[in-house]
Parts: structure tokens; sequence; C-alpha cells
């Protein structure tokens, strides 16, 4: 663990990948600022961006909501396969 409050900054920059991002208005672990630094950090690695606009979409809802098939798994499932298909 750390010895500070805060975890040391991450160099995500240094990204050399594809990277999806999710997110919903309603999250209060990454809100709407964070992930917005996230993504310009990020620059061209993003290359697909989904905003949920609903406000009672929590972070764990992405995970394990009612509808977490249709807001992240299968597209995130379709996103791996399209990539794959274009580096092979």
């Amino acid at each position: 663990m750390h010895a500070k409050n805060t975890p040391p900054p991450y160099p995500v920059e240094r990204v050399a990948v594809p990277v999806a991002v999710f997110s919903s208005d309603g999250d209060t672990v990454a809100d709407k600022r964070d992930v917005e630094l996230l993504v310009a950090r990020l620059g061209d690695n993003v290359v697909f961006r989904s905003v949920v606009p609903e406000k009672t979409l929590r972070h764990f809802d992405f995970a394990v909501g009612y509808r977490a098939n249709e807001i992240l798994h299968n597209i995130a499932i379709g996103l791996v396969r399209d990539h794959a298909t274009q580096s092979n």
C-alpha cells in the first residue's frame, strides 16, 4: 500500500493500446471531471467513448447491474472482436 492518503499519479500517457471508456452521469466514484481528464490524457488511444446519461446508474452497476450487459458487456465484447479482427 501507499504511505499517503492518495496513490501516486499513474502515467496513463504511456498507455499504447486502444482504450474504450464507459461512464455514467450518476457515477460518484469516477465523476465526469475525472473521466474527462482521463480521456484527455489517453488522447488518441481512446477508440470508443460511451456516457450513460442516467443519474441513477452508479459505478458498481457497470459490473453487476441489471443492465450491465446492455450498457457495457455486449459493447465491450464487440469492440474486442472488432480490434482483434483489425490487428490480424
